[in-house]
């Protein structure tokens, strides 16, 4: 049986930001030369920690970025049973002890990754703003979606029901740290440029931010440069065919319902 919530789709979020249907909005599964022959992959956080979801998404990403294709995605129940020690595994059920989502993605990426890392708290600095903001731009739109690590999670980002964010004045008591994907932008009218996040929670799937809020956060945004075919063969024993996955505490990815909006 599956937990997934029904809004958990980028249609639905669309309904309540039309602005991201626009050809002025640009969204890398959609809009990207390749990736768009691949669309939408989605993964579900019932419980535990995240830090491994974006790694996953991205790597998936990529390859669709560089074939057009969908592979499949890496099956962490069975990536962990494989390639993790009993304590670590113990760590991530019973003690919800993450890691290093940035380290992850090289660690699971084909033969010599290389990572293009954007750091925030430099990207929107008013003195570099132009040219990192078109670097980032560029990148998106070459490399595909990218890894946002190590993003500070404050107490208003937990409203499920507020898909947006802006301004400084959000930003209050940092409560953890998180990670997920960046996979789109577009200009607004009041607030400049926005950001879209992929997430993995079932009430909050997809957020925008603007460029103000996401250098609040300080995440380290990592973009795969190096062209991903495949996906590495010491993982291909533990490939997940499906485009929606779900991750429970236990491990056992499973499938949501096909009947989906």
């Amino acid at each position: 049986e599956t937990s997934t919530n029904e809004t958990n789709t980028f249609e639905n979020f669309l309904a309540k930001s039309p602005k991201w249907n626009t050809s002025e909005s640009y969204v890398a599964f959609r809009d990207h030369p390749k990736l768009k022959h691949v669309g939408l992959l989605e993964r579900l956080q019932n419980s535990g920690i995240c830090y491994m979801h974006a790694s996953v998404l991205v790597q998936a990403y990529a390859i669709g970025c560089a074939t057009g294709k969908f592979e499949g995605m890496l099956d962490l129940a069975a990536f962990f049973r494989k390639h993790e020690t009993r304590q670590a595994l113990e760590n991530h059920i019973f003690q919800d002890q993450g890691g290093s989502s940035t380290r992850f993605l090289e660690n699971i990426l084909d033969t010599d990754p290389q990572l293009v890392k954007r750091f925030t708290d430099v990207l929107f600095h008013p003195v570099n703003f132009q040219r990192e903001r078109d670097d980032v731009l560029r990148d998106l739109k070459q490399y595909g979606p990218a890894l946002v690590s190590q993003f500070q999670v404050v107490e208003d980002f937990h409203v499920g029901e507020q898909y947006a964010h802006t301004g400084k004045t959000e930003c209050g008591k940092v409560v953890g740290l998180h990670a997920m994907a960046l996979v789109g932008h577009r200009v607004d009218d009041v607030h400049g440029d926005m950001y879209l996040l992929q997430n993995w929670w079932a009430n909050k799937p997809f957020v925008e931010v603007d460029a103000e809020y996401l250098h609040c956060c300080q995440p380290v945004i990592s973009f795969v440069a190096s062209a991903q075919t495949t996906i590495p063969k010491r993982f291909k024993f533990s490939t997940n065919p499906h485009r929606h996955a779900e991750l429970q505490l236990s491990l056992a990815e499973c499938m949501p319902p096909l009947e989906r909006n």
